[in-house]
């Protein structure tokens, strides 16, 4: 039920301007936990699923917004951005040394769209960067590593509880339970980063056009 809950919540096309701030903590990790339950167990399983549903539509053009120019200057930049997060429209805004930065949404993990502000004629130059925060994934590698042994105790425990033919020999548990647990996670962590990078770079392309948009710049013709 959480794996179901976690895929409607994080699997879509399109992403909200805002998440609800009150989720918990507690609430993140179980969201970004549940799809890598999920792709660990199909990987395991006879059935075949396709990593790519979902997932926007694969484009010649670059992934991340390109670099643009606006006619005021950085302070006033910065001032109409937080201007406009103010308004809901850029969530997660924070001031930073050379710019500022806005939450892209991704997948199981999210990301920093960070702006750099240079000065340039007519005005200065905004160049966007992707940054996966570094929080979640670390909370989630924590979790991983550390639920794997209790879960070689718990399988062996109930096997044995309920199937008188199942062997009392706990290395025979950890015999084939490890190589099923550890061997799929490099598979399923690359995974759930490229599947959080394509969907952020999505949500920065709708943020970098609100950007815009604020700044009165008009987007790049094709």
């Amino acid at each position: 039920m959480v794996t179901c809950v976690a895929l409607l919540a994080r699997q879509s096309n399109t992403f909200p301007a805002e998440k609800p701030k009150h989720w918990c903590t507690n609430a993140r990790v179980l969201l970004a936990i549940a799809p890598l339950v999920q792709l660990q167990g199909s990987n395991c399983g006879k059935t075949t699923v396709s990593m790519d549903a979902g997932l926007p539509a694969k484009t010649s053009s670059s992934e991340l917004p390109a670099p643009f120019v606006a006619p005021p200057d950085k302070l006033a930049v910065v001032r109409r951005m937080r201007a406009l997060s103010q308004r809901g429209k850029l969530p997660g805004f924070e001031e930073t040394a050379e710019g500022f930065k806005a939450l892209a949404y991704g997948w199981v993990f999210d990301f920093d769209l960070v702006f750099r502000i240079d000065d340039s004629p007519g005005g200065c130059t905004l160049t966007p960067a992707l940054v996966l925060k570094r929080r979640m994934p670390a909370i989630v590698l924590a979790l991983l590593a550390f639920s794997i042994w209790p879960g070689v105790w718990i399988t062996d425990s109930m096997l044995s509880t309920y199937f008188t033919w199942y062997p009392h020999e706990f290395w025979k548990t950890c015999a084939w339970y490890l190589p099923i647990t550890i061997l799929p996670m490099p598979w399923v962590w690359k995974t759930a980063i490229r599947r959080s990078r394509l969907l952020a770079e999505e949500s920065a392309r709708e943020l970098a056009e609100r950007v815009r948009s604020e700044l009165s710049v008009s987007s790049p013709t094709v």
